[in-house]
């Protein structure tokens, strides 16, 4: 099945990004097959796909067979810049044999200077490219910091929002960083003034290195349960993010162990507990491998047993009313000396009246 049209025949490329993976269609999300560090050279004839140019290859898979691959040639659209350059094919004539062979022999000290590797030249980033992580759209650009963890020994970052631009630093596996997610690159900076961060002040790192054939390079750090209000036998949450995709772990002191999973919303109630009982709570995007937040120990609230002696109260109308030792809430008792605790309810207990 052929993709895109074919532009020309075979040609000579060479990777001058540090690593362009072969994919097994002109597609970025298609399976990857393998791919080329930088500095190779490579045959193949340029295509088009999605819009984007790729250079079809031929791969050899690890069982010896030959099959189609497909690089990409123009990795701007994705923050990559450019990934493969066509260099002209050198061909060594008879004329150029001759005269090599009737040329004097080089001196060692001058073979040396003539084959001294030249410094790598980088390529200049067009800021006016990479205005959507620069120049994002407010609801982008004013949304609130996360954390993440460094998941692999050393991750680059960048003046840029570029793996072309110019490395300002390392953060090494177990960092904790903290920034602001535009567009695949978490910007370290967000306070910095547009101009700045076109002059290449900003702090960027690449979250996701997919496309190197690196795999993910950081990963969200999970958010400490908030407990803003304990009762006897529940505990309610609040939030300032949307934790609908994550599961909340419960361990109580007393009982059972056990996982819900997080509503979408603002709060939440956790019931079914224990009074006066220690309980550790954190966040789990799955809720059997993780990974895991950090624990938030709380404890529920202390509740007097209730005795004939102590009675209900007398509203202003003279209605004798009972009282919640959990919260404000009230009941009303129809014969005063029979009178326990009973429901589990989202704001505390009802009183069970016989």
């Amino acid at each position: 099945m052929a993709y895109g049209a074919t532009h020309d025949g075979n040609s000579t490329w060479k990777v001058v990004h540090p690593r362009v993976i072969i994919r097994k269609a002109p597609s970025t999300s298609a399976s990857i097959l393998g791919f080329h560090a930088q500095g190779k050279l490579i045959e193949g004839s340029l295509q088009e796909g999605a819009n984007q140019p790729w250079l079809k290859v031929k791969h050899h898979a690890m069982d010896g067979q030959e099959c189609d691959g497909y690089m990409l040639v123009d990795g701007t659209s994705l923050g990559l810049g450019v990934l493969l350059e066509r260099v002209e094919r050198v061909q060594t004539t008879a004329v150029q044999a001759t005269r090599a062979k009737a040329a004097p022999k080089a001196t060692a000290a001058t073979a040396a200077k003539a084959t001294a590797a030249k410094p790598k030249a980088r390529h200049k980033v067009d800021v006016d490219q990479l205005s959507k992580w620069i120049k994002p759209a407010p609801t982008v650009s004013m949304a609130p910091t996360r954390r993440y963890d460094v998941v692999v020994s050393n991750v680059m970052v960048r003046s840029l929002p570029s793996t072309a631009a110019s490395a300002v630093g390392v953060v090494k596996m177990g960092e904790v960083l903290e920034g602001q997610v535009r567009e695949g690159w978490l910007l370290m900076d967000s306070e910095l003034s547009v101009e700045r961060l076109e002059k290449g002040d900003g702090r960027w790192v690449l979250m996701d290195g997919k496309e190197l054939g690196l795999g993910q390079l950081l990963r969200l750090q999970l958010p400490v349960p908030s407990v803003t209000k304990t009762f006897a036998h529940a505990l309610q949450l609040s939030f300032d993010q949307d934790v609908s995709k994550y599961h909340l772990q419960v361990e109580p002191e007393i009982g059972d162990s056990f996982h819900v999973r997080c509503p979408e919303g603002k709060s939440m109630l956790v019931h079914g507990l224990h009074a006066d009982c220690h309980v550790r709570l954190r966040f789990a995007l799955n809720k059997d491998e993780g990974p895991f937040g950090e624990w938030e120990a709380v404890e529920t609230t202390f509740v007097a047993a209730w005795e004939e002696a102590d009675g209900p109260c007398v509203d202003l109308l003279g209605n004798p009313r009972g009282s919640c030792k959990q919260c404000s809430c009230k009941c009303f008792a129809t014969w005063r000396k029979h009178m326990d605790w009973s429901i589990s309810v989202g704001h505390g207990f009802l009183f069970q009246l016989t």
